[in-house]
């Protein structure tokens, strides 16, 4: 690795220094991958289930299941005509992992895979946050 001093101000950059060695950064430490291991509560299942009902196929009313600060963007067209839930987990810091099996109306079949946060707000649970998980590969 090197470092060199360069003068940024006209049409073409300009060499102030000559290279100075320095030493490479530290390795980066492994990311830690949380475990989906605890199993999700009843109410929290039910809600999360009715929000991607709601979110994917349309089902429902939405804005029950987000969170007023949610920047969750919604679909013009919900893109699914039916899901069931797979599999959920729940990790330490309280975040859901949520398999769905998504139904298209041309018959397709899809596993999607998505990441929680949920917020309990006036006595029921809402969606705050929402991620896809991308496949480990």
């Amino acid at each position: 690795y090197y470092s060199i001093s360069v003068a940024a101000g006209s049409d073409r950059p300009l060499a102030l220094s000559a290279p100075a060695r320095l030493p490479g950064p530290a390795p980066a430490s492994a990311a830690v991958i949380p475990s989906f291991s605890t199993t999700v509560a009843p109410d929290q299942l039910d809600a999360v289930t009715a929000f991607f009902d709601a979110y994917l196929t349309g089902h429902g009313e939405l804005a029950r299941f987000v969170s007023a600060t949610s920047q969750i963007p919604v679909f013009a067209e919900p893109p699914y005509e039916s899901l069931s839930v797979a599999r959920t987990g729940a990790d330490s810091l309280g975040r859901i992992r949520v398999e769905v099996d998504a139904l298209t109306a041309l018959q397709g079949r899809h596993r999607l895979d998505y990441t929680v946060e949920m917020t309990f707000e006036r006595g029921v649970w809402e969606v705050a946050d929402l991620v896809s998980v991308m496949p480990a590969g």
